[in-house]
């Protein structure tokens, strides 16, 4: 039984990390895009002035 509930909390753990390593990368890329999001509007924004001039 002892090595049966190792092997349980070896899962639990696997299962645990994967989840933590998964939202993580959420998080990270959403705050790459975040980052990203007001150079993209100030190059959309500077393309319309070009375009206007």
């Amino acid at each position: 039984t002892d090595h049966a509930q190792l092997h349980e909390n070896n899962e639990k753990i696997e299962k645990a990390r994967r989840a933590l390593i998964s939202r993580n990368r959420v998080n990270y890329i959403t705050a790459e895009f975040r980052q990203s999001a007001p150079e993209r509007k100030q190059s959309a924004s500077e393309r319309a002035v070009d375009f206007f001039l």
